[in-house]
């Protein structure tokens, strides 16, 4: 149950009118040569990362970064796809340090959050908050069962309370808590000290604030409220999005199921709840990236507008029609390959590794469709495990008739790509809009596409393009 990632992040002092800056250092001398990133986000609602500094580890296994920041924010420490949060203040002073941490041989893991294991030293208020966060840890391993299973939520509100009442903690520190011990509640449940979902303010700056916003929504709107016509908000809601795309009809339906009077707050609920509902099967996604931009075009607040903006960019970066993300590859025989030298052709990219089973049998299948369509069709294979010297010689081994890239240290392109699930494939047309991320694998559909697609026969056979997750 022990989960790192679930910090909570504070604002213990008050909003910062000038940038301060903030001091990082490190050293990590079994990582010489790797890359350090410094993420941020862009706001707290989309949560859309931002690198916001990076600098390479040198031969002695030392880094030194400085960033300004103008209030308290969450911060991500990244090497290698190793990831470790902790929470920056303005003008404060960081060291990390480990010398155990090493990337493993097949390094680049499946998703970029495991764990990067080092000693911290910053500031008290991110060591209150880290101890908080164990004894949250120590106590969900003890008392899950009783909680999830068997929904006996006493004990939890005797922990809430108990966390609460601790002299150490001053009245912002129990706010922000309270935010944190509401989302352990398997029901919606609103911060300690609240009866009532209108007396909330929307504190969209507050990371505490958004993230227990998302996790109420989620719980009222898709768990405690059924998802089928028994019940009226869903069949409302479904009207509202999916059929006429009607901002205001959805805008007032959830401010009257949550009786909120005050329009800062309507606006915030509103893309909260739109971006719980994009994850929701029975609402399409389109409609509901239609919803958001409305928000944006019509909000007289600019930090809400922004917040719309990111949201948008987020669903839409890799939707079929858009332009794939620029970039630059070098292949193994020293060519590069960038969008301008791709046009003119399909390309179907995909991105593998070495111990990758499925990958490696994707790959195989692709050989007959090269043969068939490469006057048409370019296929880029792209490498990503860290381990590249291997990969290397083992591309070189299977001997692909296709461009192929090793990629596993260009983090900036794996990051772009979201090529962390693999193997992932991505179709792109002559023009270099994108036709299907993910695409159809061969076997699994790719042929009829392919044919639909390159075909010179006047009515090829109906296939649809986009793969299913």
């Amino acid at each position: 149950m022990r989960n790192l990632f679930n910090i909570i992040f504070i604002f213990f002092l008050p909003v910062l009118t000038h940038a301060l800056p903030v001091s990082l250092k490190g050293y990590f001398p079994k990582a010489l040569g790797e890359t350090v990133y410094i993420i941020g986000f862009k706001d707290f609602i989309s949560q859309t990362e931002e690198i916001l500094a990076s600098t390479t580890i040198d031969a002695n296994g030392y880094f030194q970064l400085t960033l300004q920041l103008d209030h308290p924010s969450p911060l991500i420490l990244e090497i290698a796809f190793y990831r470790l949060s902790f929470y920056a203040l303005p003008g404060s002073n960081w060291q990390f340090n480990s010398e155990q941490f090493q990337v493993t041989e097949n390094g680049n893991p499946l998703l970029p959050q495991s764990t990067l294991p080092c000693y911290i030293h910053g500031p008290l208020t991110d060591s209150l908050l880290r101890n908080m966060n164990a004894q949250i840890a120590d106590f969900l391993d003890s008392a899950a069962y009783e909680i999830y299973l068997k929904q006996n939520t006493t004990i939890l509100d005797t922990f809430t309370n108990k966390t609460l009442t601790i002299n150490l903690f001053d009245k912002k520190f129990q706010e922000a808590a309270s935010y944190q011990l509401a989302t352990l509640y398997p029901g919606a449940r609103l911060p300690l000290g609240f009866n009532a979902f209108h007396e909330l303010q929307p504190k969209y700056q507050s990371w505490h604030f958004c993230n227990w916003l998302e996790d109420y929504l989620a719980k009222a709107l898709t768990r405690e409220n059924p998802l089928s016509a028994n019940s009226g908000l869903t069949r409302d809601l479904i009207l509202a999005i999916n059929q006429k795309e009607d901002l205001q009809t959805v805008r007032k339906l959830l401010s009257q199921h949550f009786q909120i009077t005050d329009s800062l707050m309507e606006d915030v609920v509103t893309l909260a709840a739109l971006k719980v509902f994009y994850r929701t099967p029975i609402y399409q996604n389109k409609s509901i990236i239609n919803l958001i931009r409305q928000v944006k075009e019509t909000t007289s607040n600019n930090d809400i507008a922004f917040i719309a903006k990111n949201l948008v960019q987020r669903f839409t970066a890799f939707l079929p029609g858009n332009q794939v993300p620029p970039y630059e590859l070098i292949t193994q025989t020293g060519d590069t390959l960038n969008p301008a030298k791709t046009r003119g052709k399909y390309s179907y990219f995909v991105f593998a590794r070495k111990y990758c089973s499925s990958c490696l049998n994707s790959l195989e299948l692709l050989r007959p469709l090269y043969e068939r369509y490469k006057d048409k069709l370019q296929i880029i294979c792209i490498f990503t495990s860290h381990d590249t010297l291997t990969e290397s010689g083992f591309a070189k081994k299977m001997n692909y008739p296709w461009p192929v890239v090793i990629a596993g240290k260009n983090y900036d392109f794996l990051r772009t790509f979201q090529a962390f699930s693999l193997p992932l494939e991505i179709l792109v047309n002559e023009n270099g809009n994108i036709v299907a991320w993910p695409a159809y694998r061969a076997g699994e559909g790719l042929e009829a596409v392919l044919e639909k697609l390159l075909s010179k026969q006047p009515n090829p056979p109906k296939a649809p393009l986009q793969r299913k997750w």
